[in-house]
């Protein structure tokens, strides 16, 4: 594992035996054996192909909203998004996200700039890429509804 944590530090912040109760809304779980931040996609591939190298399991989540980690220490890679996936942009009446953008924050930046469609977002504690995976929803609204295309890795290829 010491070899895997030093590739990985190249790629992004790294942290060793951190509390999933401080990664989660419900604040449950034992330790993750790694924590990495990537820096961005090009960090992201990376961080994923030196994982799967090593055959070290690994989880990927974003502000960690509606996770039920068990107790048992996980001696895996958690690869974190809400620190450096953050960004989201408007281009008149389109708006991109990336994965790690809390949805509450573009909530409120959609409304800032006349969009509608988002308002049943606005108290939902999680980032884009999960309540995507997810579909949340509230209010007779969902994440449906509003995309119009994803932009995912899967099996190696963007």
């Amino acid at each position: 594992m010491e070899k895997l944590v030093k590739e990985l530090q190249q790629y992004g912040q790294v942290q060793e035996h951190v509390s999933l109760r401080t990664m989660t809304t419900l604040r449950i779980g034992g330790n993750a054996r790694i924590v990495v931040y990537p820096k961005n996609i090009l960090a992201l591939t990376q961080v994923i192909r030196e994982i799967k190298e090593a055959d070290v399991p690994f989880k990927l989540i974003g502000k960690g909203s509606n996770l039920l980690c068990s107790d048992d220490d996980y001696n895996g890679v958690v690869i974190r998004l809400d620190r450096t996936f953050t960004e989201h942009y408007f281009d008149h009446d389109v708006c991109y996200a990336e994965a790690g953008c809390s949805i509450i924050a573009l909530a409120y930046d959609a409304m800032k700039n006349s969009l509608s469609g988002l308002e049943f977002a606005s108290g939902i504690p999680g980032t884009v890429g999960g309540v995507t995976y997810m579909n949340a929803g509230a209010y007779k609204s969902n994440m449906a509804s509003v995309i119009q295309e994803v932009f995912v890795y899967h099996d190696g290829q963007l």
